[in-house]
């Protein structure tokens, strides 16, 4: 029996980043060993802006492992991945049926545009 891998056993504590995004799609199998190592590279050394999960849905990677083998890595598949990864539920908020109405009553044109939650 092989003994447990610490790096990937210790919780994560602090903002989300590219590296440690890849470590988990590779300990899960979404990521190939391969493909996560040329990932790193393209990445490194470079700083970038977006979010970490845009950023490698960016790169139009395919899921490695059933399901889904050959899926596409878009964001709302790596979303989906990470919301069961972290045992929370994923929802996916259809734009076409939000009240903006009824968001606009709680959150201000100021607070939206802060968090880019408008265009």
């Amino acid at each position: 029996m092989n003994a447990p891998d610490l790096a990937f056993d210790k919780p994560h504590v602090g903002p989300l980043d590219w590296r440690v995004l890849l470590r988990w799609l590779r300990k899960d199998g979404v990521l190939g060993e391969e493909v996560a190592r040329a990932t790193e590279k393209r990445f490194h050394g470079t700083d970038s802006r977006q979010h970490p999960l845009v950023r490698i849905a960016g790169l139009g990677l395919q899921r490695d492992k059933e399901p889904g083998k050959g899926r596409v890595l878009d964001i709302e598949a790596l979303t989906e991945w990470l919301a069961g990864r972290v045992k929370l539920p994923y929802v996916r908020i259809d734009p076409l049926k939000v009240d903006v109405g009824r968001v606009a009553e709680v959150m201000s044109i100021s607070y939206a545009e802060r968090r880019k939650a408008c265009r």
